[in-house]
């Protein structure tokens, strides 16, 4: 069906986007052709409901949507990351994985952040059980129904070997010339670092790594700035809701990644909540006050 489907120069094409940022993306890419590039955003077009479970359903929708509404060639696109070890998520819901940036855009740190613990909950700790792709397919619609579906996917080339494990900082390791990855874990929860290193032949490499992380130490008291309960049950729930930590004891140290968090204390059948964000440097204790504010069962009424 593909030379049912052409385009010359200067003819109309309908980008079926309504995101400023991947509009920008397409007129970079499509600059060469020498086409009339126009926005659904821009025309005004109502944004379809992607109800598909996979990519080529949900750019379909939208390029059949806005062919129909601007009675125009339209092309679309979906894309997303799959990650085989949790059952190829977060697939056509990447976007939602990545939830809302403060400047309104999408925050995929917080997304590979819900990937890595996803991964955690599994159990994947290995490049092989780690192996996912990134997808994209691309829809180009007419207005009479015809369509043209394209598909790509991005791999690994295949898994890495592990070279030497548990390094400790400031260590000098002895490498061949190459590119390495190296994998950084702060604690044991969610605060991991990945970055490829390039090393020289003969020369000295400084590795350095930031994590965006803290160390906190929660607690449950009867008021601000008391002794901590003992027999204390924690759980720790990323944004997703899963269980990333679980704890017993007074005293609950654990290193957390930078981001948002909801701390679950259980004491004496008695259950308490606090929403917890962390700062990235900003160490300390977290007081959960035991009281009917915190409490999910207040009608039980408090210790």
């Amino acid at each position: 069906m593909a030379d049912k489907l052409t385009l010359r120069r200067g003819d109309r094409l309908v980008l079926a986007t309504h995101n400023a940022g991947k509009l920008a993306e397409f007129k970079e890419l499509l600059a060469p052709f020498g086409l009339d590039l126009v926005s659904a955003g821009e025309l005004g077009l109502p944004e379809p409901v992607e109800s598909g479970t996979t990519f080529i359903e949900n750019a379909r929708i939208k390029a059949h949507a806005a062919a129909a509404a601007a009675n125009n060639i339209a092309l679309a696109d979906d894309s997303g990351l799959s990650v085989d070890a949790i059952g190829g998520k977060p697939g056509v819901y990447t976007a939602d994985w990545a939830g809302s940036s403060a400047h309104g855009g999408r925050d995929y740190m917080v997304g590979m952040r819900r990937v890595e613990d996803a991964l955690q909950g599994v159990g994947a700790s290995t490049p092989g059980e780690r192996r996912g792709s990134f997808n994209a397919t691309l829809c180009l619609a007419h207005p009479d129904g015809r369509e043209v579906i394209y598909e790509g996917k991005a791999e690994p080339d295949g898994d890495r070997a592990l070279i030497i494990p548990d390094v400790k900082p400031n260590t000098v390791v002895r490498l061949n010339a190459g590119v390495y990855h190296v994998v950084s874990t702060y604690g044991a929860t969610n605060a991991v670092i990945r970055s490829d290193i390039r090393v020289e032949a003969g020369k000295l490499t400084e590795a350095t790594v930031e994590h965006r992380a803290a160390e906190v130490t929660l607690k449950l008291v009867r008021e601000a700035g008391g002794e901590a309960l003992a027999d204390t049950s924690w759980s720790v729930l990323n944004e997703s809701g899963d269980s990333i930590k679980e704890a017993v004891g007074a005293f609950a140290p654990m290193v957390l990644a930078e981001g948002n968090y909801t701390v679950i204390a259980k004491n004496r059948d008695r259950i308490y909540q606090k929403d917890l964000t962390v700062e990235a440097g900003k160490n300390g204790e977290v007081e959960v006050v035991a009281s009917e504010a915190t409490a999910i069962d207040p009608a039980e009424g408090a210790d």
